[in-house]
């Protein structure tokens, strides 16, 4: 999985640790949660990554999973390298090109014939989604639980420790 797109130029706040930046929280996330949505939390995880400006700017992170599946993520704010999530299979592999949009997936069977899946390349299931669980009095998304979000908190607290991104306000919540 790849969420390389090198923002940093253009987005100055990405270079202020004080505004929690840096790529993990900012593009990681995408990678991330897709991830522990697919698979759950991972057994174990390397990170390796580069500092910059106080903050993050590229890492590698490879979540290992006892049941078989290994993801690798490579995250950028300096390198454009696009986005996309490549799973590979034992009877074939599926690319999403431009993941986080939701446009396009392709089913690359090892036999037969590719298909292609369209969806709407925007934010709108979402914003649909949400609007729907709110009109029927939920307080909890079905979609996106609590507990996924603890999940997902859980492995990117995980990834900044292994990279060492602490933000100044942390060290005052730590005395």
């Amino acid at each position: 999985m790849t969420i390389a797109l090198g923002i940093l130029p253009f987005v100055p706040r990405l270079k202020d640790a004080s505004l929690v930046g840096g790529a993990l929280l900012d593009l990681g996330i995408y990678g991330t949660s897709y991830a522990v949505n697919l698979f759950g939390v991972p057994d174990r995880i390397e990170a390796t990554g580069e500092m910059k400006y106080g903050v993050d700017v590229d890492e590698e992170i490879t979540f290992h999973y006892d049941s078989g599946p290994t993801v690798r993520i490579v995250i950028s704010i300096v390198k454009s390298k696009g986005e996309m999530i490549t799973i590979n299979g034992t009877k074939g592999m599926i690319k999403v090109p431009g993941f986080h949009g939701g446009g396009k997936a392709m089913l690359i069977p090892g036999r037969g014939r590719r298909v292609v899946f369209h969806g709407n390349g925007g934010y709108d299931n979402e914003f649909d989604l949400v609007a729907r669980e709110m009109r029927a009095g939920c307080t909890e998304s079905a979609y996106v639980t609590p507990q996924m979000t603890l999940d997902n908190l859980k492995v990117l607290d995980e990834c900044r420790r292994l990279l060492g991104i602490r933000y100044p306000f942390e060290a005052a919540v730590d005395t």
